[in-house]
């Protein structure tokens, strides 16, 4: 993993593309590997949150809007027998991969991360790397501000940036909100 802080956020649909759980993201766009979003962040210090995320929340739907098998009994999730559960995982802990099972690792304790329950459905992942004093005190650097072959700042690149940090900062108050509620 290079230097800096490492986010990645993709909300969009989950399933199922050559047996690999994939998220197309809202508004279009490629089909995004889950195991590629996770990967970098195996054996590090994350705060994370997976969960269903339905647009428009409608009670008595499967997973309140977010499940797109039906009342179908091949939902992972259990939306035939449990129309109103939602997936809502978030913390803060150490990224585990043990062949095709993810954990994270809180204090000790090993949690599932439930990837399978998000196939069919709508919602979010969300992951970033915990970066205390100490990791600067061993070199810990920022990513550089992103400049053209003259030096100059390329203002579409700090703008990206910028709506980079504004997305980690949304996600961060999400995620705070979710903790203090779950």
């Amino acid at each position: 993993m290079e230097p800096g802080i490492r986010m990645e956020v993709v909300t969009g649909t989950f399933w199922k593309k050559d047996g690999a759980l994939v998220c197309t993201p809202d508004g279009g766009g490629e089909p995004v590997d889950v195991v590629g979003i996770l990967e970098p962040f195996v054996g590090l210090r994350v705060k994370f949150a997976l969960h269903h995320w339905p647009v428009s929340p409608q009670e008595g739907l499967p997973g309140w809007g977010s499940c797109f098998w039906g009342s179908s009994e091949d939902c992972p999730a259990g939306h035939a027998k449990n129309p109103d559960f939602l997936v809502q995982v978030g913390g803060e802990g150490v990224l585990r991969r043990d062949g095709a099972a993810w954990s994270f690792d809180r204090d000790g304790a090993a949690e599932d991360l439930p990837l399978g329950m998000m196939e069919g459905h709508r919602g979010r992942l969300a992951v970033v790397q915990v970066v205390t004093a100490d990791d600067f005190k061993k070199g810990f650097v920022l990513p550089d501000i992103p400049v053209d072959q003259g030096g100059n700042v390329d203002p579409e690149k700090v703008e990206a940036l910028g709506e980079q940090l504004r997305g980690l900062r949304d996600m961060m108050a999400q995620l705070k909100t979710f903790l203090k509620e779950g």
